[in-house]
């Protein structure tokens, strides 16, 4: 239906209900800023805040196609912020990280360094670059099931699904909604007399 196919073609006309909440997403808007983010996000999606972007669908990141929100929806991901925090895309994001920063043959005798807790066991004496080479199920909590989708947008492994842009971009907009003023000066002024009177 219309509402859940949000970019297709459709020529319906928005519900009041819809209207409204169109409009509270965008109730306030600060005159003099400049700043955009039109190369991340969808045409339509492009006047709304971080805050209403975080707790959208996913989708409304640019080149997010219909095929990768399938595949995201299976794997329990929906929102922009559910991509951003989902513990999996974190690890491998970490993983790819640290990878860099690692020297083959050189850790030291008595190191505590490990990943048991994130990995499947047969691959915890592993190193960080090897780790990042495996299929996507290597991570504990996810199977082979999970390959087979993830595979279906080209991620095969676990540095792919770190380096994944969808994931860095979804992680800046959640990061930044958190320091995003979403109530204008008035509404701000109102806040802080109820408080006083409380």
């Amino acid at each position: 239906d219309c509402e859940r196919a949000g970019r297709s073609a459709c020529d319906c006309s928005m519900s009041g209900e819809e209207t409204d909440a169109k409009r509270a997403r965008t109730a306030w808007v600060p005159p003099s800023h400049t700043m955009n983010i039109v190369e991340a996000v969808m045409k339509e999606n492009e006047v709304d805040g971080f805050t209403a972007l975080a707790d959208a669908p996913a989708s409304v990141i640019q080149g997010l196609g219909d095929n990768a929100e399938a595949v995201l929806n299976a794997l329990g991901v929906g929102t922009v912020r559910e991509l951003a925090e989902w513990k999996f895309a974190k690890w491998a994001k970490a993983m790819v990280a640290l990878a860099e920063l690692e020297v083959e043959g050189k850790r030291p005798e008595g190191c505590a360094l490990n990943l048991d807790l994130a990995i499947d066991k047969e691959h915890e004496s592993k190193s960080i670059k090897e780790i990042i080479a495996l299929p996507i199920s290597a991570l504990q909590g996810l199977t082979p099931a999970a390959d087979e989708e993830l595979s279906k947008i080209h991620i095969k492994t676990i540095e792919k699904l770190g380096t994944w842009k969808f994931i860095e971009t979804a992680q800046a907009i959640v990061v930044l909604a958190d320091v995003e003023e979403t109530m204008s000066p008035e509404d701000r002024k109102a806040e802080k007399l109820l408080k006083r009177l409380e």
